[in-house]
């Protein structure tokens, strides 16, 4: 029913959310309302980045049809352009974890180091599917 994935996708997602929210793509709006509903309920919070069509300008290729970056401005956008091209009717959310992945110290979620952002998040999501 829908495809949501994971990844460490670009570091641009750090300079614009730090380490408080993942970044969020979605080609659907009510699969991306229920994801940030479950990240604030579960303490993993999103942030909710544009994917709008004028930015798949800066990924259309000289070579081929697509290339993997569109330069530095926009950065994180880009790579969420870039993964949603190849999602064609299935709702999709990307979340990039880039600046949320691991724990400079301890808090309340978890010890130092890798934290496993996500797991709580997509429990509370299909609890409340």
């Amino acid at each position: 029913k829908y495809i949501i994935d994971f990844a460490t996708l670009t570091g641009g997602i750090v300079v614009a959310l730090g380490n408080v929210r993942a970044g969020l793509f979605s080609s659907d709006e009510t699969l991306a309302n229920k994801l940030e509903t479950a990240g604030e309920s579960s303490g993993e919070k999103l942030w909710r980045m544009p994917l709008d069509e004028e930015y798949f300008e800066f990924i259309k290729g000289d070579y081929g049809d697509l290339k993997n970056s569109g330069g530095r401005k926009g950065h994180p956008i880009f790579g969420g352009i870039f993964l949603k091209q190849f999602i064609q009717n299935t709702p999709w959310a990307h979340i990039d974890i880039a600046g949320v992945a691991t724990n400079d110290k301890a808090s309340p979620f978890g010890s130092k180091g890798a934290n496993g952002f996500g797991v709580r998040l997509v429990l509370d999501f299909l609890e409340n599917l």
